[in-house]
């Protein structure tokens, strides 16, 4: 599977006027909390990749996230009754990202392909995402479901954009 990321737009709650003037505090939207219940992965990315998708336009592509599914590997040496009892072990399933061009045309030592390690399956305690809005609300994004760190991609998968251009 693959998933583009994208920088955020600015949701229903962080629009300005037409005027271009940000919504003022009331009695009646300050504190109001609009919540979500979407699940969200967490994931801690080197200084520079950060600072590359937050220079980044609203609406950019900022690359995707590719999950390679493993299995097991077959071991088909010999015939088989010849074959050892023993299985080989299972390939593992991985989970990648590739910085789109565009991102990396502004750092050119960029590295365009990244892997997630040491990958949570629980969180310890609730962590809930949020953010201020200018109308003094607040929104909820969700609940962190997974945690990750995203690590440059060891061997040929980092490219940087200075090789992949040349």
């Amino acid at each position: 599977y693959t998933l583009v990321i994208m920088a955020s737009t600015k949701s229903n709650n962080d629009q300005s006027t037409s005027t271009g003037v940000a919504p003022a505090v009331s009695g009646s939207t300050y504190g109001v909390i609009h919540a979500s219940a979407s699940d969200l992965w967490m994931i801690r990315l080197p200084n520079r990749l950060a600072q590359a998708w937050e220079d980044a336009a609203e609406g950019t592509v900022l690359g995707s996230l590719t999950f390679t599914k493993g299995g097991a590997v077959a071991n088909n040496c010999g015939p088989p009754t010849k074959r050892p009892k023993v299985s080989a072990p299972a390939a593992s399933s991985k989970i990648s990202i590739t910085i789109d061009p565009s991102i990396a045309e502004t750092q050119s030592d960029l590295p365009l392909t990244y892997t997630l390690e040491a990958m949570t399956k629980k969180t310890p305690g609730a962590l809930h995402p949020f953010t201020r809005n200018a109308d003094g609300g607040v929104s909820i994004h969700g609940i962190v479901s997974r945690t990750a760190t995203a690590q440059v991609a060891s061997g040929g998968g980092a490219t940087t954009a200075t090789e992949g251009s040349s």
